[in-house]
């Protein structure tokens, strides 16, 4: 006689379990009832299924159980894994082929030992899918390791994984990635169950590889700390299992170097790849593509940390070597290229080399693959660079909707694509629109970047610059200010003359300082509220520090900051005897002396007025956005031919001079300070003729203030590669 409410099918046992434990499928007991207890007796009524299969002829269903149990707790894509050919070749599933692993999974599903799902995932663009249980995944590996069969059958899954992800083809195609967003639990699972599982001496790297490929697709859906961690532990495991020579162990750090770039450190990136070239070569050999790639990435990275001219030499002895190895048109071999035209600095050269580049990729790869949309996104870059940025604007936007439909709208490329298109359209003069447009996207930068990722730290400076060329808002009554704009520099730098050619346009090359100076921001009869902008005197003066005190007291602090410099030439003469009139008069080596004087005493003021600076951003209460540096590298008419020396002077790393010290201490201390180094000129006096005509040449890289547009192209810790889009 049946009782009421009583289980008598595996799947009432499974549904009660999951309701309520032991106790809701067997009630109390007079000893105690444990999970353990519980899934020795669901075992047997499991058994009961199995033996009803195998009276049916399905005697196959008990193993498939079991080598299902050895992959993750996660959707198991039968058809991309479960190879019946590799299957065959196991004793306990001999003569299996498609028809009669079709059979077995419909048999296991028909009593409720799996989910077999085949139709509603491939609907939604999955594959078909089985999947287990936990309590009869757990059980069956508890099955496995009692009756001494576990290795037999891991090495099997790991067979399976192996084919399966040789099936699978480049990690990083989109077209791809369905089928490797459901291979990836599985190869982590496996590359974790053999490191803890003698299984021979080639099984533990082969799982390795694997699972560093499914590392590999994370990284190319923009998942860098997922991929981060991943790397991270396969690293570490083949570290201590293989050794750290070992080529899989190289090829995990490599993976591990170009992932610190990738979320924001390239210098790091290139330090670590540069270290591992020297194992990797004797691990691998000069020629393999592993080797290869590694030095192509060491590039990639090297240029992205601000060093063009080494990428530049890197990149051209590899295209050879990839063209040798691949042919000219391979993908590998044309993403070396197009990272060699993106390390070129002359923009007209890169912008031929971009133009032949996209036309052979929309034909290798399809006009919307992420490779031809990396192509296009650097050609638009090199065609705003040389004087077109209404036709920059267009073709980001373009190259943007293409990524969006690749990628999805939160991808890394298609967010960096974005803010370039922005910056274009700021360069074409819709500084408004750009403004609200990059304040719209900071949010998402931040959350898929973070706060202090370079590429959020460009966006804020990028917002800054902006907000320093826009007409101040209207400020209604009760509402505080806008935090000032500090003006600062050594004595003779050119503030004055650089703000009257800004502000007024009238600025003479005689101009001198007068105290404490209060300029206000106007833009226009319309606008209400302003903006201070205060000045610090050079010279040491009461009225020096008190402008110091009323910008950086107690309870203030500056918005953004201009710091004037101009490579030592403070001391005014006239334009009669500087060697911009004939270069052969070598005025500056004359007075070269003088002039390492005048840089002496710059490093000694910028520190002191970092100090401050430190003192008043880094403060409680004091806010951690909104705040910005500019060293605007003055007089630059001076030094015209020798411009890239003195911007490395003030812009290269730390060890490229003192000021690049400091500046760096500084941004060490305050975290994010956005900071631009900006070449400029306030020639508009009578000689200005003489000035602008030296300087036409320079037009891509010397701005006038007054205009509003502070380029970030020379933007801390990079170079005019900065807003290229490297593979």
């Amino acid at each position: 006689m049946r009782l009421a409410n009583s289980i008598r099918t595996y799947d009432g046992y499974r549904e009660a379990y999951g309701q309520g434990g032991t106790a809701a499928v067997f009630g109390t007991h007079d000893g105690e009832m444990t999970d353990e207890r519980a899934r020795r007796i669901i075992d047997r009524t499991w058994e009961l299924s199995l033996e009803l299969l195998n009276r049916r002829g399905l005697g196959a269903a008990r193993p498939l159980l079991r080598l299902l149990a050895c992959f993750a707790d996660a959707p198991i894509p039968y058809e991309s894994l479960l190879d019946p050919d590799v299957l065959a070749g196991t004793e306990s599933l001999a003569g299996m082929n498609s028809r009669r692993l079709r059979e077995l999974l419909v048999a296991l599903a028909g009593v409720s030992l799996i989910e077999l799902d085949t139709y509603g995932a491939a609907s939604a663009g999955r594959p078909p899918s089985v999947r287990l249980h936990a309590l009869v995944r757990a059980t069956g590996r508890d099955l496995l390791d009692a009756s001494g069969q576990t290795a037999e059958f891991l090495r099997l899954a790991l067979s399976l994984i192996g084919r399966a992800a040789t099936a699978a083809g480049d990690p990083e195609e989109p077209a791809h990635w369905s089928t490797w967003y459901a291979l990836l639990p599985h190869a982590t699972q496996i590359f974790r169950e053999v490191a803890t599982t003698d299984l021979g001496p080639e099984a533990f790297p082969d799982a390795a590889s694997v699972a560093l490929r499914a590392a590999r697709h994370l990284r190319s859906g923009g998942l860098y700390p997922a991929a981060q961690r991943a790397c991270l532990e396969i690293a570490e495991a083949c570290n201590a299992q293989l050794g750290p020579e070992h080529p899989v162990t190289l090829a995990a750090r490599v993976q591990l170097a170009e992932l610190a770039g990738a979320t924001g450190d390239p210098e790091q990136a290139a330090k670590s790849l540069s270290a591992l070239l020297p194992p990797l070569v004797i691990a691998r050999g000069a020629s393999h593509a592993d080797t290869l790639a590694a030095r192509a990435a060491l590039a990639r990275w090297t240029g992205e940390a601000g060093d063009a001219a080494a990428a530049l030499q890197l990149l051209t002895e590899l295209v050879p070597l990839y063209t040798a190895a691949f042919g000219e048109e391979h993908v590998k071999t044309l993403r070396v290229r197009i990272n060699l035209a993106s390390a070129i600095p002359d923009g007209g050269v890169a912008r031929d080399r971009f133009t032949e580049l996209v036309t052979i990729y929309e034909q290798v790869r399809g006009l919307d693959h992420p490779d031809t949309l990396r192509a296009r996104a650097n050609l638009a870059e090199a065609t705003g660079t040389t004087g077109d940025p209404v036709a920059a604007r267009d073709q980001l936007a373009a190259v943007a909707d293409g990524y969006q439909r690749v990628y999805g709208p939160d991808h890394p490329q298609t967010l960096r694509t974005l803010a370039a298109h922005v910056r274009w359209m700021a360069n074409a003069g819709a500084t408004q629109a750009a403004r609200g447009a990059l304040t719209a996207l900071r949010p998402r930068m931040v959350e898929v970047f973070g706060e202090a990722h370079p590429e959020t730290v460009r966006l804020d400076a990028e917002l800054g610059f902006l907000e320093a060329a826009l007409p101040p808002r209207r400020w209604s009554a009760g509402r505080s200010a806008p935090a000032p704009i500090l003006v600062t520099g050594a004595r003779g730098a050119g503030k004055t003359s650089l703000l009257a050619t800004w502000l007024r346009g009238d600025a003479a090359p005689d101009v001198v300082s007068t105290g404490a100076e209060f300029f206000r921001l106007v833009g226009g009869p319309q606008v209400i509220g302003r903006q201070s902008l205060m000045v610090v005197p050079g010279p040491e003066s009461d009225q020096k520090y008190a402008v110091l005190e009323r910008a950086t007291g107690p309870g203030r602090s500056p918005g953004g900051v201009i710091h004037v410099v101009c490579w030592g030439f403070n001391t005014r003469w006239g334009l009669e005897r500087m060697m911009i009139e004939d270069p052969t008069l070598t005025t500056a080596q004359r007075r070269e002396g003088d002039r390492q004087d005048e840089l002496t005493w710059e490093v000694e003021e910028f520190r002191r007025i970092c100090e401050r600076l430190a003192e008043a951003w880094t403060r409680p209460g004091a806010p951690n956005r909104g705040r910005w540096l500019v060293v605007a590298v003055a007089k630059t008419d001076l030094y015209w031919h020798q411009l890239d020396q003195a911007l490395n002077y003030y812009a290269g790393d730390r060890a490229a001079s003192p000021f690049a010290e400091a500046l760096d201490d500084l941004t060490q201390r305050v975290k994010p300070l956005p900071v631009a180094v900006v070449p400029v000129s306030a020639g508009n006096g009578p000689d200005s003729a003489r000035r602008q005509e030296l300087l036409a040449g320079l037009s891509s890289t010397v701005d006038d203030l007054r205009h509003g547009r502070i380029r970030t192209k020379h933007l801390r810790a990079a170079d005019h590669v900065s807003h290229r889009f490297w593979a």
